[in-house]
């Protein structure tokens, strides 16, 4: 696996990335809490740069990293070539709509197999997908281990902040939560135990609905 010097090479420098990248404050926080657990386990949605800087950090981890557009997951393959990052699996998952409960979202795909994670990174679908990131959670909880982590970029925009309530609720004294500031909020959850999840209420439930259908009634992503 080769050595890099991070602060020197700029295709992997997350503060020369493009804007929506993690930032180097963010990941070294994340690396230090994941390092404690000495990981073996490592779920993301959202492949990218970071895809390839974790890997390159936690080499005796597996990273899986869900990507829905084609472009990016062949970018991400392309840099963990470059960078002879073994460790880091890539998986494409186009986006479907997929139910939790009585309500309705569109994220990935995916459906992992059965074995536990040590950290979950979420850090896509895009904003517009509304909802998406929320879900992810909802199809991979129960194969967070307990003293695991969710870490949620971009917690300063609204809907990641509606995100991380739904899933205090839903999962009630599952989780302790604390914040990571850096050049993007970062929302972290630790599993302290694990819950059966808690029936949405109906305004959550009609809200879901809304910003699900509202597309195909206007034509466009995102809520009415």
């Amino acid at each position: 696996m080769v050595s890099i010097n991070e602060t020197l090479d700029q295709a992997l420098n997350l503060d020369a990335a493009d804007s929506w990248s993690l930032g180097e404050k963010s990941f070294a926080e994340i690396v230090g809490l994941l390092k404690d657990l000495d990981p073996k386990r490592i779920l993301e949605f959202g492949s990218g740069v970071s895809s390839v800087r974790f890997a390159l950090r936690l080499p005796d981890c597996e990273i899986t990293s869900v990507e829905h557009d084609r472009f990016y997951a062949d970018k991400t393959e392309s840099l963990k070539n470059t960078y002879h990052a073994s460790n880091l699996k890539l998986i494409y998952s186009p986006l479907n709509s997929r139910w939790f409960g009585l309500t309705p979202y569109r994220t990935y795909s995916f459906k992992p197999e059965p074995i536990e994670f040590d950290g979950i990174i979420i850090d896509g679908p895009p904003g517009a997908v509304k909802g998406g990131r929320e879900a992810c959670l909802y199809f991979v909880y129960q194969h967070l281990k307990i003293g695991g982590f969710v870490f949620l970029d971009d917690y300063e925009r609204s809907e990641e902040q509606r995100a991380i309530r739904h899933w205090l609720e839903t999962y009630a004294d599952s989780f302790e939560f604390f914040e990571i500031q850096g050049r993007h909020r970062v929302a972290v959850l630790r599993k302290m135990q694990h819950v059966k999840p808690k029936m949405m209420t109906a305004a959550r439930i009609g809200h879901n609905f809304r910003c699900q259908f509202g597309k195909f009634i206007a034509g466009k992503k995102g809520c009415l």
